[in-house]
């Protein structure tokens, strides 16, 4: 059953340039969906559209089947349903201390001080900040800003969540504790939409893949079966960051050897035992040419491979563990180019 949906969007920017042309979207109850595309694609202003931040040039929202108005008592009610978090947290972050920001939303939903605390320290200890309720915002890391942010949000117990770029800027291990988190809330009921570059996300999260480009709805495609690589019978995976999103791609990085990478995994009938993901954005944006690889190691994140030799040996390790029919660690060569990125 569809729980917030798009009917024949269309918005228009100031040069009546169309963003969104004819978008028909429907998030279902519980779902997480992945919605992917370039920069330009629509992505956020699809997002912006749904919370009601945007207003169409045609086309209509629902929820539940009742459709979006604009007056500021309904644009309320409906966002008390709809929550929004930003791709950048200090976009969203206005109080001095996490917990007052935090606890913004629910005392504007009329709750008691009592009761909005409560709710705010909860979706804190959801977000692992629980200890950060004092603290100032200007005081916290970027990836201390997203959760505050995100706690922000879900302290407001909507039915929908939207989330732009919600992976952008953290590092492994933050992003799994997210992933986790946001994974547990979907299960106990919110329905979850996030828009990113990361095509490792839909891989790694989502339920459904939803492809925009040129303001188009290009493709839908079910990914709950490749979540993980285990699922798919794959030994291993390899994602490369092309940098596009963050520029690097334009500040005369080396270019990624796409090309020849996707050759050589064809070539050799790689892909049946290590998964190669292609990114727009996936490491850290002062880093280029970043690859994370699951290997016999575990995950690891290696940052400035320039020279297309090393990823000749990226190719032979991927070689490796196919004949082997075991993981293999990376090459020798690779020591001390591991990263832990994004802080």
């Amino acid at each position: 059953m569809s729980l917030i949906e798009a009917r024949q969007l269309v918005h228009r920017y100031g040069d009546n340039q169309p963003s969104l042309t004819g978008i028909d979207f429907a998030l279902a109850e519980r779902s997480r969906t992945v919605l992917l595309g370039a920069n330009g694609a629509g992505k956020t202003t699809l997002l912006l559209h749904l919370n009601g931040t945007l207003r169409p040039a045609s086309g209509a929202i629902f929820l539940r089947g009742q459709q979006m108005g604009y007056s500021r008592a309904e644009l309320n009610q409906w966002r008390r349903q709809v929550g929004f978090v930003f791709q950048n947290p200090d976009d969203q972050l206005f109080a001095p201390t996490v917990l007052q920001d935090v606890s913004f939303g629910p005392l504007n939903l009329g709750l008691s001080d009592a009761d909005a605390r409560a709710r705010s320290e909860w979706a804190m200890e959801q977000l692992g900040i629980a200890d950060l309720g004092g603290r100032g915002v200007d005081e916290l890391s970027f990836g201390q800003k997203k959760r505050a942010a995100i706690a922000g949000v879900i302290a407001m117990e909507p039915d929908v969540l939207l989330l732009d770029e919600p992976t952008a800027g953290l590092d492994s291990r933050s992003r799994s504790q997210l992933l986790e988190t946001l994974t547990a809330l979907n299960e106990k009921g919110t329905a979850m939409l996030a828009a990113t570059h990361d095509e490792a996300l839909a891989r790694d999260w989502g339920h459904l893949a939803v492809t925009l480009e040129e303001g188009r709805l290009v493709g839908v495609r079910d990914v709950s079966s490749e979540l993980l690589p285990t699922k798919r019978g794959k030994l291993a995976q390899m994602s490369v960051c092309l940098g596009c999103c963050c520029g690097q791609v334009d500040k005369g990085k080396p270019p990624v050897p796409v090309d020849s990478l996707k050759k050589a995994w064809k070539e050799n009938k790689l892909l049946k035992y290590v998964q190669l993901s292609i990114s727009g954005c996936l490491g850290p944006c002062d880093v280029p040419n970043v690859v994370l690889v699951t290997s016999a190691r575990g995950q690891e994140w290696i940052g400035n491979i320039k020279d297309p030799a090393e990823y000749d040996l990226l190719v032979q390790w991927a070689l490796a563990t196919k004949e082997s029919g075991s993981l293999q660690p990376l090459p020798p060569a690779f020591d001390g180019r591991r990263l832990d990125p994004f802080r």
